[in-house]
């Protein structure tokens, strides 16, 4: 009669034989215990997904709706004369009855550091001499124009037409310019609504350049970095990288188009439209190069006084280009827009020694946002908790109003985070750990008992298993 060539070896496969027939049945338990606890645990976040279908923080427009807190409106303004020369030799001065006119240039920029640290176009908060000699032109016409009709009635003029001669004949007036002071104003979507009266009564910080774009450098961009005086810890919007951008991808322009400050009746804007940023989106058309060797981003739609300087954002936030110029074909039928691209930033931040940060701010804005767009099951009472406690840590954060408002009455429709849910998911956990330790239980004593039945019986071949077969026997 053969025997057995390795007992030892027998036994051992023996064992895991036994073994793996019992593992299907575990397997089974498993998956009968999930298919209990499981569908209750998802549906909490089923119904958390229906109620954040809609509201102020959809995750589709997370980026810029981040960054809107962060745009802010600039205004540069100097005070000027203008004298006037007869053709007799004598000279009138404008405003007659002494005084200046004050003079007010509008853009838009964006904060970049929390330290209020922000971006905007250089023509914005740096106006040359012939700026400043057209701004004074086009609000003096029309004074002189009508000093000319009143003192010879038959010889009637525009504006327009003394725009037009004093362009073209510099000989015949002169300007007296005041020195240029800037200042900025925050969003609405950071302060909230204001109760000013009039735009002489809205808060403003003053500013000072710290470095922008001139001929001396080698590449001659239109992109100035301004430190906004009086501010800490405020929302940023974060550099991104135009290499990263393609023709046809869109961007989305936050700023201050003039044409949107809707007046009161009596013509003075109104302070809420003055600072409530408008939202524009377009599409990279090209890519272009400036005569002074500069990167430039060509879009479709169209820029307006107002918006120089504003951000231009991808879908997911990313700063990449600034808004610039726009030309105009001679014949006036046409006309293009151009953004700087964010990439020349780099050197005017090393030149004036920036470092770039992100404040608490920042960081607490967007969690509490993603707890708003959140599917999960109770984010409505976590968003507002997040938002309660940013409105108390920033009082002057009022734009985060609305947020908390809409979070706290979703909150109150959605179960609690939830004392039934929690213990569900307490038991499903308890439920699969205990099933885990009593099949390792079961298994090993499975094996303890094959393998003493195997001693019992001398080790003599019982069955076939796997591993195991007549051609495993000695002759």
């Amino acid at each position: 009669m053969g025997q057995i060539r390795s007992r030892t070896w027998s036994n051992k496969h023996w064992g895991v034989w036994q073994s793996a027939r019992m593992m299907p049945r575990f397997a089974m338990l498993l998956i009968c215990l999930s298919g209990i606890f499981i569908p209750l645990l998802l549906s909490g976040a089923a119904q958390a997904a229906v109620a954040a279908s809609s509201g102020p923080c959809p995750s589709t427009r997370r980026g810029v709706n981040l960054a809107l807190p962060a745009v802010v409106r600039l205004t540069t303004t100097f005070q000027a004369q203008l004298t006037y020369y007869n053709l007799d030799g004598s000279s009138v001065q404008f405003p007659q009855g002494g005084g200046s006119y004050q003079i007010t240039v509008s853009g838009s920029g964006a904060f970049i550091s929390s330290t209020g640290v922000a971006l905007t176009a250089a023509h914005v908060v740096s106006l040359s001499e012939d700026e400043q000699a057209n701004l004074l032109l086009q609000r003096a016409a029309p004074d002189i124009a009508q000093a000319i009709n009143s003192a010879h009635p038959s010889q009637t003029v525009t504006a327009n037409d003394i725009y037009t001669l004093l362009r073209t004949t510099p000989d015949a007036w002169q300007g007296t310019y005041g020195q240029t002071q800037t200042g900025v104003y925050l969003s609405s979507q950071y302060t909230g609504p204001t109760d000013a009266a009039s735009l002489d009564e809205l808060s403003s910080f003053p500013v000072s350049i710290l470095a922008q774009g001139s001929p001396d450098q080698p590449v001659y961009n239109d992109l100035a970095v301004v430190q906004v005086g009086g501010v800490q810890d405020v929302p940023t919007v974060s550099l991104g990288d135009v290499s990263q951008v393609y023709q046809g991808d869109p961007l989305t322009i936050l700023g201050f188009p003039g044409t949107a400050d809707l007046a009161f009746s009596d013509g003075a804007i109104e302070p809420n439209n003055f600072i409530t940023p408008s939202l524009e989106n377009v599409a990279v058309s090209a890519f272009k190069t400036t005569t002074d060797e500069a990167k430039v981003i060509q879009v479709d739609g169209t820029l307006e006084q107002g918006q120089s300087g504003a951000p231009a954002l991808t879908a997911d936030g990313q700063l990449v280009g600034v808004a610039d110029f726009l030309l105009t074909s001679a014949d006036s039928a046409g006309q293009t827009s151009f953004l700087s691209s964010v990439n020349d930033v780099a050197p005017l931040l090393q030149q004036a020694g920036i470092h770039l940060e992100t404040g608490k701010f920042e960081k607490r804005w967007a969690a509490a946002y993603d707890a708003c767009a959140s599917t999960a099951p109770g984010h409505w009472h976590d968003a507002a908790n997040q938002f309660a406690s940013l409105v108390r840590a920033y009082p002057d954060a009022k734009g985060m109003q609305p947020y908390l408002t809409y979070s706290r009455s979703q909150a109150a429709k959605e179960p609690a985070p939830n004392k039934t849910q929690m213990l569900l998911l307490g038991l499903g956990a308890v439920v699969v750990v205990l099933a885990v330790v009593v099949a390792v239980v079961l298994w090993i004593r499975r094996r303890r008992k094959a393998l003493i039945s195997m001693q019992s019986q001398g080790g003599a071949f019982v069955g076939v298993g796997p591993g195991l077969n007549e051609e495993t026997l000695a002759p």
